[in-house]
């Protein structure tokens, strides 16, 4: 009987309790998930924080250019301005200074020239308030 136990490979096996197995590999799965949202938020916040930095910098080239463009027309303005009190201090009428074009309103011509300003920074205006909204939306999508 001796040599017939001995000749019996008997497997070994380890008993183990499933609930405690199962709450490991939960535990494991939420600190992965865990790991991996925070990994999703950091990688966001980057992206968010990147098209920042590319809508300022737009930003602030649309800023200068309306800088840039409202000094133009106001030397412009200045020049008029200082043309039409020249003018009435002479006793002339701005209104209507003869040219060889015919006559000319400088007054007219500095209220033109006023309008074009205002449409001009306007534009400037819109597409700041349209980059704005852009980088809103973007941002947004980012983080959704």
């Amino acid at each position: 009987m001796a040599d017939f136990c001995s000749a019996v490979d008997i497997p070994e096996f380890t008993v183990r309790n499933v609930k405690v197995e199962a709450e490991k590999l939960e535990g494991r799965g939420d600190a992965l998930s865990a790991r991996a949202s925070s990994l999703a938020e950091a990688m966001k916040k980057e992206t968010s924080d990147a098209s920042a930095g590319i809508y300022q910098c737009y930003r602030d080239n649309l800023t200068a250019k309306r800088v840039e463009v409202a000094a133009q027309f106001d030397v412009g303005i200045g020049q008029l301005d200082g043309a039409i009190e020249a003018l009435k201090a002479g006793g002339a009428n701005p209104s209507s200074i003869q040219s060889d074009a015919g006559p000319v309103d400088m007054l007219k011509q500095r209220d033109d020239l006023i309008a074009q300003r205002d449409v001009s920074l306007k534009q400037i205006d819109d597409a700041l308030a349209q980059l704005t909204l852009q980088q809103k939306a973007l941002t947004e999508k980012i983080i959704a």
